[in-house]
């Protein structure tokens, strides 16, 4: 039996009407409208016909204007059964009210053979089932924590669920990476523990988790950047040269080059990131003396040594006697 309240409260159990025929064990069902099963309990005390009550534990918190269906499976049938009865219109016993046939699907609904739910229906048939309801608050949930900051590496966490008794949630993650590994379902006070994989990249990664229909952000730091610059030192010629080093790192590693020295140019990009190349130049050395001058790439320095300009050289000598000794002299300059 299809069934709505005008407010919320609590179903307490279900009921149903037996014949004398109608013997054997009997179950009791409540389902959401979508097939999920709320409660279940078995009939005990039951006796030879008439209505037979069983109750749920714990009770199950039901919202307002939300379509359930409460029902009973027997192993015998010799069921009750009034045909038609939700074909035009069905039954209102404020705040409940037992659905027409079509308001929410069909109503009357059954299904034969090993208990299940009941999906189907002949005639809009009234089976004489009936649901116990105690009028009251609905269900409220408060999670604790709702955010996360998990370490690159991964994590095994939890988070807290506070609820009135017979309060059903779930809890499901919405990406990929986080894994709930106990407490996907759950009903009034408990916990749900997940687990957050690893994140091989550099960039942080933000992930959630639905819980009692509350959001729980996860937020995941990225692996530290590494950079590789190759090569680390240049010998250039006095002549100058044109010449480049490379960068390895991970996609999402941004990194800058800058020249220490006037005579050391960049002539490709000064910035990029992930793996890339610094394209420089060195001007040609006009002193004798070599120079060394340094390149800052992705925080490292590459050291450039450049040689001296070598010179022709004009000798000029002489000799000269000084105590009997001879001595020769000798002058070079540079051009």
């Amino acid at each position: 039996m299809k069934f709505r309240s005008d407010v919320s409260g609590t179903i307490t159990g279900v009921r149903f009407y037996k014949g004398a025929a109608n013997t054997g064990t009997h179950v009791g069902h409540l389902w959401s409208n979508t097939g999920a099963l709320l409660a279940t309990a078995t009939f005990t005390n039951e006796t030879a016909s008439g209505w037979q009550q069983v109750n749920f534990a714990p009770p199950v918190v039901i919202a307002a204007n939300t379509t359930y269906v409460a029902s009973y499976h027997t192993d015998r049938g010799n069921y009750a059964l009034n045909s038609a009865y939700f074909a035009s219109a069905g039954v209102d016993s404020a705040p409940l009210h037992a659905l027409a046939n079509g308001v929410d699907g069909p109503n009357g609904v059954y299904i034969y053979g090993p208990s299940a739910f009941p999906s189907r229906t002949f005639n809009s048939s009234n089976y004489w089932v009936d649901a116990v309801f105690t009028p009251g608050a609905g269900c409220s949930y408060a999670v604790s924590p709702t955010s996360d900051s998990a370490p690159a590496g991964g994590e095994t966490a939890s988070v807290g669920v506070t609820a009135q008794a017979g309060c059903r949630w779930t809890a499901t993650s919405i990406v990929a990476w986080i894994t709930v590994t106990r407490g996907a379902t759950g009903s009034g006070n408990g916990t749900v523990s997940y687990t957050v994989a690893a994140n091989t990249s550099a960039a942080a990664r933000i992930g959630t988790i639905t819980v009692a229909g509350q959001t729980v952000t996860v937020t995941q730091a990225g692996v530290p950047c590494g950079f590789t610059v190759s090569p680390t030192t240049d010998p250039a010629p006095a002549g100058g040269e044109t010449s480049s080093v490379s960068v390895t790192a991970q996609a999402e590693c941004s990194w800058t080059a800058t020249s220490n020295a006037a005579w050391i140019s960049l002539t490709g990009r000064a910035s990029g990131s992930g793996t890339g190349t610094v394209s420089y130049s060195v001007a040609a050395n006009s002193s004798p003396m070599a120079r060394t001058g340094t390149l800052l790439v992705a925080g490292q320095t590459v050291t450039v040594t450049q040689q001296g300009r070598l010179g022709r050289r004009r000798v000029h000598g002489g000799t000269l006697t000084i105590g009997g000794q001879t001595v020769t002299a000798t002058r070079s300059n540079m051009p």
